[in-house]
């Protein structure tokens, strides 16, 4: 019989209510603790106890019910300002280091984890590999005639598979069939010759590859398969391209659906031949990419090859429009917004537009106490922090969270997050008529390369008196378990959690199916950080001793003239090293030690005479008699111990006792012991003499517990969006599309919060924090124990506007402004308005024309050049 209280520490603050919920079966509860600190009230019908500030100071509450069990909780009663910055953070117990009290880091760590992210080359890069033609050859270099490229994908600088690099194998043949699977549809006829045929249907195109490896032996053979099976098996939904080096400007998409066994080509040998199955679920070779700038309305488009391909318009705005799109002269359009015979009006005007490629657009807080009427929540703010521009221009980054010369794991640090905080501008979210509403998007991700990693992302929503509105973000938890996302209300901790109980607020994992399908809970194993814990030591004491045994064995007696027996020699020696664990100072970080070690174990036997025959007069009569040469068994021991009082004077003494054997009779047989002879004789050698500066390291392997969980935050680039209108906050989390910074549209946070007031936002700020764990204790070198890639987190844009009318108001308005960029997206349907989605402003009507190889098309914009810089970027493609 067992109850429980949770949880078993408490932070509360003298003016706060926290609650402890029990658990385990009982009828009723009593309650003892020092209530001069807290008032702690008793509620059995609902399982709880409800405690509340009172004073400073420190207590434990005990329960027991009526069998007498008892539970207890730890509570510290804090000032406010404490429990804010401890928020949702245990109580620490200032035990040893070595000790690792309260873990919160215990690490998951996989090391080889690769994070969904794939880097981008940037504008610059692009640049450089087209004009530098010798470096481009040698990233991407192209397949000859006997070998093959798979997976490669230039624009997203993926280099992907050469056939060459798997073996010596190279490609015989390439079959390419003349057309793609046929498949017939005919109908039969009553009364009718024949059938009636109502076309054909096309589906993949089966490419087969015979190809020919060459190797020397077994295990040559052996990688060249192991090779070939890890680069070629494709995982999941996903096509990747391949070009044949005969065909280099032609590109497939598809995927390896048979490898055929290896076929011998002679007895005795390694060289074998096999044929690949590669199909194409789209049949067309795609060519290189082509792209045209619109200069003139209508602009004529005549792709390359033989069939269809995809335009993509991209736009860049000179002035505020409500409507833009295409058509094309074969028929068909795509419009986007309102026509020319509504009313415009622009129903939400931008009033701040931040695209992170500059950080003169943010403050950076170094100082607290610039905040004067709110902070950050759980998190310390670092001076020395640093952001900056990603490569490229896209997005700010941190790139560093703290100096990690000046801070390490230990107890100071542990549950803690440590990084910089930046605001933004100010602007101005008030409707004329009064009250506030507005509509905010936020992009910026948060990549966990190592997943022991613990960092942090927030942004804070400030109001126009810099009031703290609300905070939303995403968390990292500890040994490995699931990120969470959240969105809190309130000025201070306190209010948030309140809110948070009346159900104003989100904290959790997602709540939608994508969201829930993405946990995964990974097979827990133990991740052990070996010889890499380097401690400095500063030794106390070193105990040496030495004990000599010697031993005689045989009888006296016997006819001989002398009597041979055993002298056995035993020598032990053995050092005893007493150490502290020490800072730089010399100061005590921890618990004394002792680490013994044998110096020397050794055992000589030898024959020695141990007893002669003398002549021995009795009455008349000599006669023989044998006598011992008094040869007694001894021991010596000899203790030398060194102390250090400092770090440079020591005391050395060197203590001596000697033994002999003796013997007493105990139930009728002879016992030997050892029986010291004389007193002790101790010699001082030093005292406080001059010694060496007694400092070394002890090197520790810890083991700790790795749950391997993920979720679909534990690497996530994705876009916050935030609307306020009448009292009601309405966020909703997408993913993006990590290849072209697109919005998806994958929803994994969609909910609306009743606020508990108006939310004048006029103001952002972004804080990007993390928080040490084990890896982050320092070696004896200075620096950490072990290097991990840290979590890597941004923010990419920020777009504030401001709501003027309710949104079922819906007249003609401006859509996009001065600035910003669209895409209509002929390949996948879709229309994007500075990488948002934005098919709900697309007309019923829109039916996306697509273009065809080697017909000219008269491609008509909309708007002309005067209100937009306009491309058409499309992939030719052939039957």
């Amino acid at each position: 019989m067992t109850i429980n209280l949770i949880p078993n520490n408490i932070l509360l603050g003298v003016s706060d209510v926290r609650t402890i919920a029990i658990t385990g079966p009982y009828q009723t509860l009593t309650l003892a603790g020092n209530n001069t600190l807290a008032t702690a009230t008793l509620d059995n019908d609902n399982a709880s106890i409800t405690l509340t500030g009172v004073k400073l100071g420190s207590f434990t509450l005990r329960a027991t019910n009526e069998a007498g069990d008892t539970a207890t909780v730890t509570v510290k009663v804090s000032t406010d300002s404490e429990v804010e910055a401890s928020a949702g953070q245990p109580i620490i117990n200032d035990g040893e280091i070595g000790d690792y009290v309260n873990d919160i880091s215990q690490p998951d760590a996989d090391e080889n984890q690769v994070s969904p992210y794939q880097e981008v080359l940037s504008d610059t890069d692009t640049t450089i590999v087209e004009e530098d033609i010798e470096t481009l050859q040698a990233l991407y270099p192209l397949p000859d005639e006997g070998s093959f490229v798979y997976g490669r994908d230039t624009d997203r600088g993926i280099q992907g598979v050469l056939s060459s690099d798997l073996g010596d194998i190279f490609i015989e043949q390439v079959v390419l069939p003349i057309t793609p699977a046929v498949s017939e549809n005919v109908q039969n006829m009553a009364g009718t010759y024949g059938q009636h045929w109502l076309g054909n249907s096309y589906g993949a195109r089966t490419i087969s590859i015979n190809l020919t490896s060459i190797n020397h032996d077994e295990d040559e053979y052996r990688q060249t398969i192991e090779n070939m099976s890890n680069a070629l098996i494709s995982l999941g939904q996903t096509e990747h391209s391949m070009t044949f080096g005969q065909y280099p400007d032609r590109t497939w998409f598809g995927h390896f659906t048979t490898m055929s066994d290896p076929a011998w080509i002679n007895q005795g040998s390694w060289d074998f031949k096999t044929t690949l199955t590669f199909v194409a679920s789209d049949p067309k070779a795609y060519l290189d990419t082509e792209q045209v700038e619109v200069v003139a309305n209508p602009t004529i488009v005549t792709p390359s090859g033989n069939a269809e391909s995809y335009p993509i318009i991209s736009y860049v705005f000179k002035d505020d429009v409500k409507q833009f799109g295409y058509s094309s002269s074969q028929g068909g359009e795509v419009a986007v917004g309102f026509s020319d015979e509504q009313p415009v009006s622009d129903l939400r005007p931008r009033v701040y537009a931040n695209g992170a490629d500059d950080l003169n657009l943010f403050s950076q807080v170094t100082n607290i106490d610039d905040l004067k009427t709110w902070g950050p929540t759980g998190a310390n703010i670092r001076n020395d922090a640093i952001f900056a521009v990603n490569e490229g221009g896209y997005g700010v980054v941190q790139k560093q969270y703290y100096d990690s010369s000046k801070m390490q794991y230990d107890k100071n640090t542990e549950g803690k997050y440590f990084g910089g905080l930046l605001t933004t501008g100010t602007f101005n979210t008030k409707k004329p008529s009064g009250g506030s509403a507005w509509r905010a998007n936020i992009r910026g991700y948060h990549y966990k390369h190592y997943n022991r990693a613990i960092g942090k992302m927030e942004f804070y929503l400030l109001s126009n008196t810099g009031e703290r509105l609300a905070r939303i973000g995403i968390a990292d938890h500890y040994e490995g378990r699931i990120s969470d996302v959240y969105i809190l209300f309130g000025k201070r901790y306190s209010e948030e959690q309140a809110n948070l109980k009346k159900g104003i607020g989100y904290y959790g994992a997602g709540n939608t199916t994508l969201a829930n399908d993405s946990q995964k809970n990974g097979k827990n194993k133990t991740v052990t950080i070996k010889g890499k814990y380097d401690q400095q030591i500063q030794q106390d004491r070193v105990v040496t001793t030495t004990e000599t045994n010697t031993w005689y064995g045989g009888k006296i007696g016997g006819s001989a003239k002398v009597y041979y027996g055993d002298k056995t020699v035993n020598v032990t020696k053995k050092r005893i090293t007493y150490s502290t664990p020490v800072d730089g100072n010399g100061k005590k970080i921890g618990k004394q030690t002792s680490t013994t070690e044998i110096l020397q174990s050794t055992s000589n036997k030898s024959t020695v005479p141990i007893s002669k025959v003398v002549k021995k007069k009795v009455g008349k009569n000599y006669v023989n008699v044998s006598q011992g040469l008094g040869l007694n068994s001894s021991r010596k021991v000899t203790t030398q111990t060194v102390v250090w009082n400092n770090n440079t004077k020591k005391t050395t003494t060197n203590n001596t006792k000697k033994y002999d054997r003796n013997y007493y009779k105990k139930s009728g047989k002879w016992v030997g012991y050892w029986k010291q002879v004389g007193n002790d004789t101790t010699v001082a050698i030093d005292s406080k003499a001059s010694g060496r500066a007694s400092k070394s390291t002890i090197t520790r392997n810890y083991n700790m517990t790795n749950y391997n969980n993920s979720d679909a935050f534990n690497s996530f680039f994705g876009r916050w969006h935030l609307e306020f209108y009448n009292n009601k906050l309405t966020l909703k989390l997408t993913k993006i599309d990590t290849s072209n910074g697109l919005d998806t549209g994958k929803v994994l946070l969609e909910k609306t919060f009743n606020t508990p007031k108006d939310m004048p936002l006029g103001q952002i700020a972004v804080y990007m924090g993390k928080m040490p764990i084990h890896e982050d204790v320092w070696g004896s070198n200075g620096k950490p124990i072990q290097w991990y890639a840290q979590t890597e987190q941004a923010v990419t844009d920020i777009a504030v506007y401001k709501n003027l009318k309710p949104e079922d108001v819906n007249p003609a308005r401006i859509i996009a402004h001065k600035g910003d960029t669209a895409m209509i997206d002929g390949e996948t349907r879709n229309v994007y308005i500075n990488g948002n989605l934005a098919n709900e402003l697309e007309s019923a009507f829109s039916n996306y024309p697509n273009l065809n190889g080697g017909r000219g098309d008269e491609i008509s914009v909309v708007p002309d050049r005067s209100k937009a810089d306009v491309t058409i970027t499309y992939r030719p493609s052939t039957r």
